[in-house]
């Protein structure tokens, strides 16, 4: 066996030297770039991957000051922060932006930490490591939790902080300051018909043409929906938000063309102004909600400033809509019939359909006093199938009862068609009630009948084919192609009573009900009359060769029972 021995001294040296060319190993080798400067932050070498990050090599950058690698991203009181830090603390880390060759910069995560000799001070060693993702991932977290997704726009958190610090400046600097509340007129009627992708291509136009109309300054926010917020900041005179909301109104009531799709919405916009509404965010948030609820009631399509006397009618709006959904669950509606006669031999033909509200308080109430509120509440959905399936059990009694030939005519909303299964329902309808397909006329407005929907015109179609009637009713009050009318699948337009009413005094009116009859007849569709109240428009239509026509000069509404007696009257 060999023996070896190795003095301590020697012993110590060795192990000194596998240190140092350990450590060195490391300090080449290390994914983080390091550098080391002395005493006075000049640099003293740097390993490859610090090379590798910056495109700086150990030769240029070897006696210069370690602040030479901070990018002017970095503000110089944060770098100074850092070594105050170090000098404190003996490390100190931190966010900073470092040059990269070529003039770029990297977002790293520095450490700094001091080296000493037997407790003199000698060098600093600095590790940066790439922090660009996570930089990248903190933004997209911020992004996402104070811009709505879909339109980047601020959302209701973001609005908020930044609304109260708006009004903080506000009161600092004595402005004025608007808030506007905008609510897009008839946007579910287009999500519903058109699908989800074009609405939400709707909604990033909107978006846009709202950015696009205000100031940098001033805060575009969306709550959600349809609905978005604008704060104009730092105005002189409350009275110049008004140029502004007329002009976002109009911008916003322009056409829009999605997917090849022509769309037409308008915005119904409510005001509120600090400090002479409201002083606080909540308050002037909701007046403004009030001001725009006004603004639907004004017919939409413009803007409303907040008073006081907006509040009251508001809030009977929404004791409306929360009664109407009583209504439903009470079944409080009931169907009156108003007969439509043959203008040849003035012989009953059918029943037009209305559904009315039996208010517990406010006695009968007719469609125009509660309909607009169901389309807007989504409760037209619910009233509209009840209507249809009341009225299906109506015709099978009278069918039953072989009293006559017998057809019923009966509403159907925009919203309706929203319902992927509606025409299932409604053959179901039919056949649950026995009654003939052929006797339901179905009645659309121009709205629908020009919506451009290929799912609507599927769905008229598929109705068609189970062997209902369609028919156009109120026709000439919207903006009808005759080239597209030729393609829906209708039998029948029923000419809106305002052209009716007035057509003995004014020409235009008799001029366009004969310009109906004539189209009508040359597209082989039938043409009802409605509103007819004198003899004088009575033999207008007949003389035009009108097919059918109904009024108060045949009968106004009637219940079931009146409904019962007058077809019993029509056989004998």
């Amino acid at each position: 066996m060999s023996h070896f021995n190795i003095d301590k001294k020697n012993q110590k040296k060795i192990n000194c030297d596998v240190t140092d060319q350990l450590l060195s190993n490391v300090f080449k080798q290390s994914n983080e770039a390091l550098l080391i400067t002395d005493s006075d932050k000049n640099i003293i070498t740097v390993n490859q991957s610090l090379t590798r990050y910056t495109g700086y090599t150990l030769e240029e950058l070897h006696g210069k000051q370690a602040q030479l690698l901070i990018s002017g991203e970095t503000s110089l009181e944060n770098y100074e922060k850092m070594w105050r830090t170090l000098q404190r603390n003996g490390a100190s880390q931190g966010e900073l932006s470092i040059q990269i060759k070529g003039g770029s910069y990297l977002t790293v995560w520095a450490s700094i930490s001091n080296i000493f000799n037997e407790d003199i001070l000698t060098n600093y060693i600095i590790s940066f490591s790439d922090f660009s993702e996570r930089k990248a991932a903190e933004n997209s977290m911020h992004q996402l939790a104070h811009h709505d997704s879909l339109t980047g726009l601020y959302n209701r958190m973001s609005l908020e902080g930044r609304l109260e610090q708006a009004l903080l400046t506000s009161r600092r600097e004595k402005k004025y300051l608007a808030v506007f509340y905008i609510d897009m007129d008839h946007f579910k009627n287009i999500n519903d018909t058109h699908g989800h992708d074009i609405g939400d291509g709707l909604l990033i136009e909107i978006a846009k043409r709202l950015k696009n109309s205000v100031r940098e300054c001033d805060i575009v926010s969306r709550l959600g929906g349809d609905e978005f917020v604008v704060v104009i900041t730092m105005m002189d005179e409350s009275i110049l938000s008004s140029p502004l909301a007329t002009y976002i109104v109009h911008m916003l009531g322009l056409p829009y063309t999605l997917s090849g799709v022509s769309l037409h919405s308008s915005p119904s916009l409510g005001i509120s102004i600090f400090p002479d509404d409201a002083e606080d965010y909540t308050s002037l948030i909701k007046h403004a909600d009030t001001a725009m609820y006004y603004a639907k009631d004004k017919g939409r399509n413009n803007y409303q400033y907040f008073t006081q006397e907006m509040n009251s009618k508001v809030s009977d709006r929404k004791k409306m809509t929360s009664e109407l959904r009583i209504a439903l669950q009470q079944n409080q509606f009931v169907l009156y019939y108003q007969p439509q006669l043959r203008c040849s031999d003035e012989c009953l033909h059918g029943l037009d359909v209305h559904v009315y509200w039996q208010h517990p308080e406010k006695g009968l109430l007719p469609p125009g006093d509660f309909i607009e509120f169901c389309e807007e509440t989504r409760l037209i959905n619910e009233l509209g199938a009840w209507v249809l399936d009341k009225a299906c059990q109506q015709l099978a009694i009278w069918q039953a009862q072989n009293l006559m030939p017998l057809k019923i005519a009966v509403n159907l909303s925009l919203q309706q068609f929203s319902d992927k299964y509606l025409v299932t329902e409604i053959n179901n309808i039919i056949i649950r009630t026995n009654i003939r397909a052929n006797d339901l006329e179905l009645k659309i407005t121009e709205t629908v009948a020009m919506n451009n929907s290929e799912s609507i015109l599927n769905q008229l179609k598929e109705l068609k084919k189970s062997g209902t009637t369609l028919a156009i009713n109120d026709f000439g009050t919207g903006y009808s192609s005759i080239a597209y009318l030729k393609s829906l699948p209708i039998q029948k337009l029923k000419i809106d009573r305002g052209f009716v009413r007035d057509l003995e005094k004014n020409k235009s009116d008799a001029k366009v009900c004969a310009a109906i009859v004539a189209l009508a007849n040359e597209l082989g569709l039938d043409v009802v009359a409605e509103g007819v109240e004198t003899e004088t428009q009575k033999q207008f239509f007949i003389d035009l060769n009108c097919k059918f026509m109904q009024g108060y000069l045949f009968s106004k509404p009637l219940t079931a029972d009146e409904a019962n007696k007058f077809i019993l009257e029509s056989i004998k």
